[in-house]
């Protein structure tokens, strides 16, 4: 969820051959996705879906990993993104969820 411009995606299918779903509702964030899908891991099986992350309903334990990274607003904060993920990760699978925070605060002069 929340899969942005597909890096990560994309990196793991090129690293592992994995297959998977990027869900996000940008339009240029998909745009951009399916693009560096198409140039860099053409024979994989990816799709980027331009949707509201909070709407998609995958079927239940339907995925070996189900993650989001940096988008947890989107179940409503960390609780429901972990309660989310967990729901659509396989049993004995894996859920990464986490959140970008500051190493030090930004200089306001900037």
């Amino acid at each position: 969820m929340g899969s942005g411009k597909g890096e990560f995606l994309v990196r793991l299918a090129e690293l592992y051959g994995v297959s998977g779903i990027g869900v996000d509702i940008s339009p240029y964030c998909i745009r951009d996705a399916r693009e560096k899908h198409r140039n860099r891991v053409p024979q994989s099986d990816l799709e980027f879906l331009e949707a509201d992350g909070a709407k998609f309903k995958a079927e239940p334990e339907s995925f070996d990993v189900a993650m989001c990274i940096g988008a947890c607003w989107i179940y409503g904060g960390y609780r429901g993104t972990v309660r989310a993920t967990m729901e659509m990760a396989k049993q004995g699978g894996l859920v990464l969820v986490g959140e970008p925070f500051w190493l030090k605060e930004p200089d306001e002069s900037i």
